[in-house]
């Protein structure tokens, strides 16, 4: 019963603090917060929480920015790769086969994407989403197998463009607002200095290192006149001019290729390129730009010098600093301490942070179940605890006086009075261990059914609503728990050695006493 009443208790408090403010596997419950009026959370303010709890800051990311083809609302957050959202168990698709640049390991500046499985299945619109894509993708890119491969998103670049994104799947993303996706934070930062720095060459598909797009290219002799580029020519909607063809755009490489189909178009058939800029993302929060391609002003207001022919921008900096992050407590018994000293934290005499009017709500409501819980913990553990001791005290007292006839034939044999002690301590701990072992499968046949049926059940109706992750575990046991037979040994042979030394069994105690 105590294990049961243990774990119950933990059960509904880990439930209650999932529903309420959400947990994030391995790392524990996300603690929302918001800087101050007046306030940026930058490198010190972020150095300072991190000696509290683990700190990882986000950025909001907004439909001008990026857009999903064919929809008005998208939520989305960009995170960096070490992000505990961003670590969540996923499903990768494979690789494409066309409509796609090559891997490139080294970059820092990913086109991969992690969606919220839960919010595509209500709110994805396919039909409108392949409409938006139709006019705007040479045919090859839309066959249904790149399709569930690659999510195209547009940017805004230099001006809107379509990106094709790989794809991870996640079930939920734990998180107070319904988000759809997770965006990787390093392309985010450069999609959003590009729209400013009119001259940087930053093509996507590049990840930030060498290579070009084609405004042009030579057509081999031996090709013209095929059939084969004429389909190149209408894919790319291209133009002919004897042996030259001429893009409407600068077309990325893999465009080119997705199009080509019988075509050996190499770099050799290339007339007129446009070398993108090689962009360096080399920590976190360190962004390295060409100098080349800022102007005087800009670099001014930056109050940077070229280094090694880059501008480095800090991202943590005046108009980069971050607005929104997540605290993680291990778990629920650390949310109000870590809370508190969040709200501790004061920069010239005023608080910098707060917390998430949605998230204080919830945290409040939190607190309130389980300060309800607390209130009744003691009253019910103290009326089950006088109920055991009363069951103990009856039943170990029944036992030993009916055994007290037996316990003065062993005194009259010789025995000394502290071995029938041990042998009656003995048996004790054998019958507590029993009973133990006992309780424990009965537990574990009860959580088994508990998880496996009822409760599961109760969990898939509500999943998608509450953002629940995996299986949950409504009587979780914790080895701990085990503690209560230390005690339950303890007090039953406390009560063992009362009732014999009332007998009286003591080191003076004639045989003929117990024998009357």
């Amino acid at each position: 019963m105590a294990l049961l009443l243990l774990s119950t208790q933990k059960g509904l408090m880990n439930r209650f603090v999932e529903t309420l403010v959400g947990k994030v596997p391995h790392y524990g419950v996300p603690i929302w917060v918001v800087p101050t009026i007046g306030h940026r959370i930058d490198a010190t303010i972020l150095s300072e929480i991190n000696k509290i709890a683990p700190v990882f800051p986000y950025r909001d990311i907004y439909p001008e920015k990026i857009h999903l083809p064919g929809h008005s609302e998208t939520p989305g957050r960009a995170v960096h790769s070490f992000d505990p959202l961003w670590k969540l168990p996923a499903n990768t698709q494979p690789d494409p086969e066309t409509c796609f640049p090559r891997a490139l390991s080294e970059s820092t500046l990913p086109l991969e994407v992690t969606l919220n499985k839960s919010w595509f299945k209500k709110h994805f619109d396919y039909p409108a989403y392949r409409k938006a894509l139709e006019s705007r993708l040479p045919p090859p890119c839309l066959n249904e197998t790149n399709l569930q491969s690659l999510l195209w998103l547009e940017l805004d670049l230099r001006e809107p463009e379509l990106v094709p994104f790989k794809i991870r799947w996640v079930e939920q993303i734990p998180a107070m607002e319904n988000l759809a996706f997770l965006f990787p934070m390093t392309t985010y930062h450069i999609i959003w200095v590009s729209k400013d720095l009119i001259k940087l060459r930053y093509y996507p598909e590049m990840q930030g290192q060498d290579d070009v797009r084609v405004k042009e290219i030579f057509v081999p002799e031996e090709y013209l006149g095929q059939k084969e580029l004429q389909g190149f020519i209408a894919c790319t909607k291209a133009t002919q001019r004897d042996d030259v063809i001429q893009f409407p755009k600068y077309l990325p490489v893999y465009w080119i290729q997705a199009c080509a189909n019988e075509l050996p178009i190499t770099q050799d058939w290339h007339k007129e390129v446009h070398n993108g800029d090689k962009i360096h993302h080399e920590r976190p929060w360190a962004l390295s730009l060409p100098c080349h391609r800022l102007n005087a002003l800009y670099k001014r207001m930056l109050n940077q010098t070229c280094v090694e022919g880059n501008v480095p921008l800090n991202l943590l900096r005046d108009d980069f600093r971050v607005s929104r992050a997540l605290v993680y407590a291990r778990d629920y018994t650390y949310l109000s301490e870590i809370k508190d000293k969040l709200l501790a934290l004061e920069e010239n005499g005023k608080s910098v942070l707060y917390l998430h009017e949605i998230y204080k709500k919830s945290i409040d409501r939190f607190d309130f179940l389980a300060e309800s819980l607390e209130a009744l913990r003691w009253p019910y553990g103290a009326i089950f605890g006088i109920f055991l001791l009363l069951i103990l005290w009856i039943n170990i007292g029944t036992l030993i006086d009916h055994r007290r006839h037996r316990y003065g034939i062993l005194l009259a044999k010789g025995m000394p009075s502290h071995q029938i002690y041990l042998m009656v301590f003995f048996q004790m701990f054998l019958v507590t261990l029993v009973g133990i072992v006992v309780a424990l499968l009965v537990f574990l046949g009860i959580k088994f059914a508990i998880n496996s049926w009822i409760f599961a059940e109760i969990v898939e109706t509500h999943r998608d609503n509450l953002d629940i992750i995996g299986t949950l575990d409504l009587l979780p046991f914790d080895w701990l728990y085990l503690l209560v037979w230390s005690v339950g040994i303890l007090v039953t042979m406390g009560i063992a050695a009362l009732h014999l030394r009332l007998m009286p069994l003591r080191r003076d105690t004639a045989p003929w006493e117990l024998l009357q």
